[in-house]
């Protein structure tokens, strides 16, 4: 927000936000501004000790075992896992023109599509 008008915007926002959470409704995640100065960021329940939400943006790395990184998607808010791998497949299928021997990924990938997940979102696919 670079004017004057639309940080005014925000702010009321954020104040109505506030009043309905005060009174203990809970503004919808996927519309909830979080900040003033990036109103696309959204809040990410990780379930982490400590940290159990994150604000901001999901990604998903894809990388070979040389580390070397072949795909790399950022998401607004907190999409589940599972529906993602097959497409970062493709993706890195098309663009390098081989199909992957192995692919590996952590827990998230193996939910049920459209499940919430608390994981990270990293794939590593070896040639």
């Amino acid at each position: 927000m670079n004017d004057l008008t639309g940080l005014l915007t925000a702010t009321r926002r954020v104040a109505a936000q506030t009043r309905d959470r005060l009174a203990g409704t809970m503004p919808a995640s996927a519309t909830r501004l979080v900040s003033l100065h990036d109103g696309d960021a959204r809040p990410i329940a990780k379930g982490r000790l400590g940290r159990p939400v994150e604000f901001g943006y999901k990604a998903q790395v894809v990388d070979n075992d040389d580390g070397v990184v072949l795909d790399h998607t950022v998401e607004r808010g907190a999409p589940p896992d599972a529906p993602q791998l097959v497409p970062a497949i493709e993706r890195v299928t098309r663009r390098t023109r081989r199909r992957p021997r192995t692919v590996t990924a952590d827990r998230g990938y193996t939910a049920k599509p459209g499940s919430r997940t608390t994981c990270t979102t990293s794939v590593s696919a070896p040639w």
